[in-house]
């Protein structure tokens, strides 16, 4: 691994980073969540459309990349950290914006996406200031 990929991962950082861990948890268990909802509803006899199988499967699979990254970061990867911050960044905003789009999922599908799109806001605060942190030179701190 080259040197500029190596950060700091002092106490406070590691704590920030379990932080993150959880977080990261509960969008998994979210989405599992909402995986089970959309079974039961086929099972039931409701029609889940395509599009809410397959979202649902791939938000899924995101959490344990997003874990696996998060691994790595707490054993000093920048890389892994800047893969943090993009998608906490970019996958709520996603998960919100085509939930508002009318007719595209049933409110239920939409209101369970979007708590697992919001655990990832504090995964988002906390990537960008552990970034922030470990880009200052050393002996330097707020």
């Amino acid at each position: 691994m080259a040197e500029n990929e190596q950060m700091t991962t002092d106490a406070p950082t590691v704590e920030l980073l379990e932080a993150v861990r959880k977080c990261t948890w509960i969008y998994g268990v979210t989405n599992a969540v909402v995986v089970a909802t959309v079974i039961g509803s086929a099972v039931l006899g409701g029609s889940p459309s395509a599009f809410m199988w397959v979202r649902a499967l791939i938000l899924l699979a995101v959490a344990p990349l997003l874990l696996w990254f998060v691994r790595r970061a707490a054993r000093g990867n920048r890389e892994a950290l800047g893969r943090i911050r993009i998608m906490a960044t970019v996958l709520p905003i996603a998960i919100i914006v085509v939930d508002l789009i009318p007719g595209v999922c049933p409110a239920w599908y939409a209101a369970l996406q979007g708590i697992g799109a919001i655990a990832l806001v504090p995964v988002a605060v906390i990537a960008w200031r552990v970034a922030s942190h470990s880009s200052r030179p050393a002996g330097q701190t707020r």
